[in-house]
């Protein structure tokens, strides 16, 4: 696996710790939901997908309110982030006891956390393809998912619950567990193929379970 193309994520796996790669990314996604917040909803885009259940003066008071408590959404980012990175190192640390490898939950929360850079580079994929295109609906937004399963349907025809397996089941979702497999790898120093097995029977159950969670809750509460 060490090919020249590989030396740049070796970098950042062996070379930057946790706080400043936490720190990068943090900022990153701060500043992408920014960007989305200030070029992406617009007025317009709220306005049309309010306009039908409330009065003008209504949906310009919630407009309003939304543009003030922006702020919480910033500093909800980190947070929201560390929990994610830590429930998913948690998940791979149970595989890790039940197979007595030798890897600390530093190590492996540090290559979740470098796997993240994966799922930044396809939130600023994401947000520079809308600003760019053409979409006037908040539905068309929310459902725009490129590289994905659900690019190739139509939202609207499909039931509900079917949307977010769609949505996860994505080019960025397959490299991000090829990146896991590969810092275990380097960690463990075991075979790329192994850990990539160990990665899909680890994290990948728990993304399954949460997967089917959320069509659960879409069928039954939503």
């Amino acid at each position: 696996m060490q090919y020249k193309i590989m030396k740049p994520i070796n970098y950042i796996i062996t070379g930057l710790d946790n706080r400043t790669l936490f720190s990068i990314i943090s900022l990153c996604l701060i500043l992408n939901n920014y960007f989305i917040n200030k070029f992406i909803y617009s007025d317009y885009i709220l306005y049309n997908a309010l306009d039908d259940q409330l009065s003008t003066d209504r949906i310009t008071t919630i407009i309003y309110l939304i543009k003030k408590l922006k702020w919480i959404g910033y500093i909800l980012i980190p947070i929201v982030l560390f929990v994610k990175i830590s429930l998913i190192s948690f998940c791979i640390e149970i595989g890790v006891i039940f197979k007595s490898y030798k890897v600390n939950i530093k190590n492996i929360f540090h290559v979740v956390l470098v796997a993240e850079l994966v799922f930044l580079t396809q939130q600023i994929v994401r947000t520079l393809s809308l600003y760019f295109s053409n979409y006037n609906t908040l539905n068309e937004i929310q459902n725009f998912y490129p590289l994905s399963i659900l690019s190739l349907f139509e939202p609207e025809n499909l039931a509900i619950w079917l949307v977010y397996p769609l949505q996860v089941l994505n080019i960025f979702m397959l490299a991000y567990f090829f990146l896991i497999a590969y810092g275990l790898s380097i960690f463990l120093n075991k075979n790329f193929t192994g850990m990539l097995s160990f990665t899909f029977g680890t994290y990948g159950i728990c993304l399954l379970i949460w997967v089917l969670l959320v069509m659960f809750l879409h069928v039954n509460i939503l």
